[in-house]
C-alpha cells in the first residue's frame, strides 16, 4: 500500500463525543438567559424573584455600619 491510501482508525468514543446535539451553541454562550414570558413591553431584565429585596440604599447600609460599630466599641 501507498501512502495515503489507508482508511482512517475507526474511534467509536471520538465519534460520540464530537456527535452535535443541536443546542451546543446556546448552552455555551456567555450571555444572559432569555427574559420572562409575562415581560412588559421595552423590560431589559427578568423581575427579582419573589422575596428577593435588592440592594439596599446608602441610608440604610450607613445606618447598619454605624449600628455595628456602636456595638464594637
Amino acid at each position: 500500500m501507498s501512502e495515503g491510501t489507508q482508511d482512517p482508525p475507526e474511534n467509536p468514543g471520538v465519534e460520540r463525543d464530537v456527535a452535535s446535539e443541536g443546542d451546543e451553541g446556546r448552552r455555551a454562550a456567555d450571555v444572559t438567559p432569555p427574559l420572562d414570558p409575562d415581560t412588559q413591553p421595552g423590560q431589559t431584565a427578568s423581575p427579582a424573584p419573589p422575596g428577593d429585596v435588592g440592594v439596599p440604599s446608602d441610608e440604610t447600609i450607613a445606618a447598619e455600619e454605624d449600628a455595628a460599630r456602636s456595638d464594637d466599641g
